[in-house]
């Protein structure tokens, strides 16, 4: 039997092949389409189907096994700190649902959730942050216990061509630049570098407040560290290369130089990168040269969201609670021996 044409609807079975065993009604005319063929054709489309689903999972393990492999990759790069190479990786919608803490739970989270918007508003400039004026205030979330223990303050905008990611522990400051459109890869080191250069003087705030010594007692006053930047993390950074990845770390201080000390004792001080050539991930400490002592070891960073005024509150009860004198005379029967 031969079918001269099939219409499915008022289209042709050639332009919605796919619905024809369903909704099709067929106009058998003579000396057409054989029949027989078109039976072969839709088994041929349900095998090549078939071995897409079962191809499709594998290549999905595939991808999302070289996404977790770029944290390893950026851990062996000239000993960036574990804890930093994890926390480049934006969290997925199943640990954003399970962990999210709403900013105002408690006083640690109210308190996390402002000085994230803070640093944020401190360190990248102006040029690059949301039009919107509460964006970061709307749009930050928290996720507890992210990595291991550790709390972390996440937000993320489109600007300049570039996704802008930032990521926040208790002591660490990371941003990422993710291209919108297709941009031109630099291949070399040098070209690598070049490229962080431009945009990193671009993306970091131009001045900072700096207290000083006055002899009328200490005040702030606006420092320029373009020149610092260009300095500490890009003429004298150490780099290395590895994995198609350039990463820059900022000099070690010279601790016979004071103005070096106090260069890394403030967070433009110690600003380091990495790229591919096309993403860039900037990483630096929340230091100011004040009593707090930020650091990269893992510890330091636990339970950031907890209430500080509650654990304030157990400690002070667990201090003021009486202590027994070893000399003191035991309650009950004291000729019962004590119970063991």
């Amino acid at each position: 039997m031969k079918a001269e044409n099939v219409i499915c609807k008022g289209q042709t079975m050639v332009s919605d092949p796919f619905n024809f065993p369903m909704n099709c009604y067929l106009f058998l005319r003579k000396g057409s389409v054989n029949m027989k063929n078109v039976r072969t054709y839709k088994y041929y489309i349900l095998i090549i189907v078939i071995v897409i689903g079962l191809i499709n999972p594998i290549l999905h393990a595939k991808l999302s096994h070289d996404k977790e492999k770029s944290a390893h990759v950026l851990h062996g790069l000239g000993n960036m700190p574990k804890k930093v190479a994890e926390i480049f990786k934006w969290p997925t919608e199943d640990i954003i649902n399970k962990n999210r803490v709403l900013a105002n739970k408690n006083n640690g989270a109210i308190g996390a959730h402002r000085k994230s918007v803070q640093w944020i508003q401190k360190i990248v400039s102006k040029d690059w942050l949301p039009v919107a004026p509460n964006y970061l205030k709307n749009n930050l979330i928290l996720v507890k216990d992210e990595y291991g223990l550790i709390d972390a303050t996440h937000v993320q905008w489109e600007k300049k061509g570039y996704v802008i990611e930032v990521t926040q522990t208790q002591t660490v400051f990371v941003t990422k630049l993710v291209p919108l459109g297709t941009v031109a890869v630099a291949k070399t080191s040098a070209a690598k570098k070049q490229m962080v250069g431009s945009k990193l003087l671009d993306l970091l705030a131009d001045e900072v407040d700096f207290r000083v010594r006055k002899p009328k007692g200490p005040r702030k006053e606006k420092k320029e560290i373009k020149s610092i930047l260009i300095k500490s993390c890009l003429d004298e950074a150490q780099i290395y290369d590895a994995n198609d990845i350039t990463y820059g770390r900022c000099k070690i201080p010279d601790f016979k130089d004071k103005e070096d000390i106090i260069r890394f004792a403030h967070w433009w001080g110690r600003v380091n990168w990495w790229t591919d050539g096309k993403v860039i991930g900037v990483y630096t400490l929340k230091i100011e040269n004040g009593a707090w002592k930020a650091s990269y070891v893992p510890g330091v960073d636990y339970s950031w969201f907890n209430d500080e005024i509650e654990i304030k509150e157990k400690e002070k009860i667990r201090r003021s609670a009486p202590r027994r004198s070893p000399f003191a005379p035991r309650k009950g029967n004291p000729n019962k021996p004590d119970a063991k």
